[in-house]
């Protein structure tokens, strides 16, 4: 009965510590390469599923790239929204990258990852070289009852009209009150 009850004490010790740290900082992360192999970039994305509009709809974002650019182009982070009805297209700047990001070797891609996951199909991760920025999304993305929106890594002079040609990373979101689920 002693050695159960120890047991069982050192579980919900476990149980407790566990919870402790899930309830800290971001829970899910997805990451995102768009480009020729040798010169992709790298986005990734950490939210929390369940967020409140009172406390602000916080994302972390981190950026890299593979290789060195010659150009000195500018870069920004975007929420960007498409309405099924008319067609109408919104991005709106919510972070610009430091402004050597695209010649600086700090923000090169560290441990590039290649994993072929279907024959002649290839999936790429990375290792972040920076920290990652936490950014607040505006409150104007989640004016519905539900939608989707990405999140976009792209210059300063980029064409919207063309999605799979920028490093997007989708999410779908659901408002109950102040409460604002996000999912990928």
């Amino acid at each position: 009965m002693k050695k159960c009850l120890q047991m069982l004490t050192a579980a919900l010790l476990c149980g407790v510590l566990l919870f402790a740290f899930v309830g800290c900082g971001y829970e899910v992360e997805g990451q995102v390469p768009r480009g020729e192999e040798g010169s992709m970039l790298f986005f990734g994305v950490n939210y929390n599923r369940e967020n409140s509009l009172s406390d602000g709809v916080k994302l972390e974002v981190n950026f890299a790239h593979e290789n060195v650019s010659v150009k000195d182009v500018q870069y920004s982070i975007y929420s960007y929204t498409k309405n099924e009805t008319d067609g109408y297209y919104s991005a709106g700047s919510l972070y610009g990258l430091p402004y050597d990001f695209a010649t600086s070797e700090d923000y090169n891609a560290k441990s590039v990852n290649r994993e072929e996951f279907l024959p002649g199909m290839f999936a790429y991760s990375c290792k972040f070289p920076q920290k990652a920025v936490e950014i607040t999304l505006p409150a104007e993305l989640f004016a519905g009852e539900s939608g989707s929106f990405s999140i976009v890594l792209a210059p300063n002079d980029a064409d919207f009209s063309d999605l799979s040609a920028l490093c997007a990373y989708e999410l779908d979101y659901t408002v109950d009150g102040d409460a604002v689920t996000l999912n990928s």
